[in-house]
């Protein structure tokens, strides 16, 4: 369903941050130009690529098209900033550059978000398509509850909000930026910063965006280190109820000491102390020791070679 006569209008301003995403950037630029809404700009924000992306993005041939570029490369929030404040239209969407829309994501969206009594506040998101060797995983399996902080929401268990499936007002993203302090969980940080600054959640049960889960796609945000993850719960910590906070310890913070192997001693606390609260079984905590050792002993023997 289109938007009504009275907001058939309306222009949707598409953000789309990338770096050094050459071989990828033409797909997501080609599944926005396709859109079944076409009041649409977008607006791709280049963070200092050194590869073939500019040469690629000026290969389009679109007046509804706008290539931002910089020399030094600031991150994907300040990317997504950067095209907020640029915008031109009454709604912006974001898209990142390694993932793709459905043809109708922005009418679907759109039509949804006119329909509430106040647009200007609330946000919309939708399902995922994550997609790895053909196969679909879906997500979030659910909606957010009403009485659901949007922290203890995108970190339960099967539920998670992708920056690719947001459509919000211009006004509400340009008042609530991304902090551009995180290089990790920015995302999370902005929806946190939205939920407090009145933001109403609206939720679309289709996946309207398909997120390329190759591995050897490396993701904006990169990887994360322990610290970065125990800077970011020390911020947010008066946002995460107790069990959020478990499940986060057990989560970015852990996966990070053993990917990494530093602060092992701070992970085996965290193991034996979820344990201690019967938040993980004992089985689960044995072998997250093990992750933990075993990561140890590796880097041993590599320092011995």
């Amino acid at each position: 369903m289109m938007p009504t006569a009275k907001h058939e209008r309306e222009l949707v301003s598409v953000i789309i941050p990338t770096f050094n995403r050459a071989p990828l950037i033409g797909r997501a630029i080609s599944s926005v130009l396709a859109q079944s809404y076409p009041d649409i700009e977008v607006l791709v924000v280049d963070d200092g690529s050194t590869d073939d992306t500019p040469k690629v993005i000026q290969a389009f041939v679109d007046p509804r098209l706008r290539y931002l570029r910089r020399n030094r490369n600031l991150g994907a929030s300040a990317s997504r900033n950067e095209g907020v404040a640029a915008a031109s239209g009454a709604f912006v969407a974001y898209l990142d550059s390694d993932d793709t829309w459905v043809p109708h994501k922005v009418e679907r969206q759109l039509s949804a978000i006119l329909c509430h009594a106040d647009p200007s506040k609330v946000v919309t998101y939708s399902q995922i398509a994550i997609r790895h060797n053909n196969h679909d995983r879906i997500l979030p399996l659910r909606e957010k509850r009403a009485d659901e902080p949007i922290a203890d929401y995108v970190l339960s268990d099967g539920c998670a909000i992708f920056p690719s499936t947001v459509l919000l007002s211009t006004s509400l993203a340009q008042s609530t930026p991304f902090n551009q302090k995180y290089r990790i969980k920015e995302d999370w940080d902005h929806f946190i910063r939205l939920e407090n600054a009145g933001a109403e959640w609206l939720f679309i049960k289709s996946p309207l965006t398909i997120y390329q889960g190759d591995r050897s796609i490396a993701r904006l945000s990169g990887t994360s280190t322990p610290e970065e993850n125990l800077t970011w719960l020390k911020d947010h910590q008066a946002d995460l109820s107790p069990a959020t906070t478990q499940t986060f310890l057990l989560g970015p913070v852990l996966q990070a000491i053993i990917s990494t192997g530093e602060n092992k001693a701070r992970g085996v606390r965290i193991v034996l102390s979820a344990m201690s609260a019967k938040a993980i079984s004992g089985k689960r905590a044995f072998s997250c020791l093990i992750d933990i050792a075993f990561r140890r002993f590796a880097k041993r023997l590599l320092r011995r070679q």
